[in-house]
């Protein structure tokens, strides 16, 4: 279980990041 759970927050993270870039890009264009 320890390890589905580093994998749900490295998904976490990832949508997270994949987010904020988006964001991001859309502030710059």
């Amino acid at each position: 279980m320890e390890l589905f759970s580093l994998l749900g927050a490295y998904l976490h993270f990832g949508y997270v990041f994949v987010a904020g870039l988006a964001l991001g890009w859309l502030i710059w264009h």
